[in-house]
């Protein structure tokens, strides 16, 4: 297996100014995430929030103006300047929720799973079953981490670019997320440029064995997309989730970890998605992810600030 990074070096940059920003970024909190009670995480990404959005003015109001299109004239979701500034908030309690994971003793939250039972059902028909994990603040790492104190070996299809940076140089900081990520995995299927066909032969060979595999609906990768109404504007979202479970007639769940005001996280597991029977495949597919988009669309009106895809 090809590590982070791996992706086709021709089409990367040696090192992006970013990359020095997100390691003094990274540096400066990992005395808090180290040192710091978890409970003092949420008011101190707070006030560096607050220090942020005063020293970003124009990145600021550029995060506003995006999240205000998707929202339109939405009365049950919060003002958008409140989204954005809970949002960069939530974003640096994750990156203390991974560098914690990297020191001796590791980051031990409070995870319930909602809808394990749905997993249950699907292994029993001995067909495998997906795990198509929504694109929510908190999913990457809890997820796993849920399912895996639950007991469930999960086999991760993961992209090689994964992580904070995609420079040649700066990938060596996707060890942050991804080294916590993986003690939590069966198995990390990588996926290079040029070695979708591998993987994706992979993946059946694994649900075909009965085994557990998870993807992430990311928005940036797929050979096909699907455009589909979200709040008041449209998200895009890969096929590969749901044409995988057609041909292999693997049930389809949506996934997604959620943190709740009492400092718990919860990981739902959905019931699985139907597909309507047709003689159009791709018809049937977008179907499927048109149903996916509408039960994560439910979660993100609860919880707004959790949602990775406003800017």
């Amino acid at each position: 297996m090809r590590g982070p990074g791996a992706t086709d070096a021709r089409n990367q940059a040696l090192l992006q100014k970013q990359d020095l920003v997100i390691a003094a970024w990274l540096g400066l909190l990992l005395p808090l995430a180290w040192l710091a009670p978890a409970r003092m995480w949420s008011p101190a990404s707070g006030s560096l929030t607050s220090v942020v959005e005063r020293l970003t003015p124009r990145g600021t109001a550029a995060r506003i103006d995006s999240t205000r299109r998707r929202c339109g004239d939405r009365t049950d979701l919060p003002a958008p300047s409140e989204i954005v500034a809970r949002t960069m908030a939530r974003r640096v309690e994750r990156h203390l929720h991974y560098l914690r994971e990297l020191r001796p003793g590791g980051w031990h939250p409070r995870i319930t799973l909602t809808g394990g039972g749905n997993i249950d059902r699907a292994l029993e028909q001995e067909r495998g079953c997906i795990l198509w994990v929504a694109p929510m603040l908190f999913s990457h790492l809890v997820t796993k981490k849920g399912l895996h104190e639950a007991g469930y070996a999960v086999t991760h299809l993961s992209h090689a670019n994964h992580g904070v940076s995609q420079s040649r140089l700066g990938y060596r900081l996707n060890v942050v997320t991804t080294r916590p990520e993986e003690r939590y995995l069966a198995e990390r299927l990588v996926m290079t440029d040029g070695d979708e066909l591998r993987r994706t032969r992979q993946l059946y060979d694994r649900l075909g064995e009965n085994a557990l595999v998870s993807i992430m609906a990311a928005t940036e990768f797929g050979a096909r997309m699907v455009t589909c109404p979200f709040l008041c504007g449209e998200v895009r979202l890969p096929t590969g989730a749901p044409s995988l479970s057609l041909a292999t007639d693997a049930t389809l769940l949506p996934v997604l970890a959620l943190r709740h005001d009492d400092d718990r996280f919860e990981v739902i597991v959905e019931p699985p998605l139907t597909a309507t029977p047709g003689d159009d495949r791709h018809a049937v597919v977008d179907d499927l992810v048109q149903q996916y988009v509408r039960r994560v669309e439910i979660h993100v009106i609860r919880h707004p600030e959790q949602y990775t895809e406003w800017w």
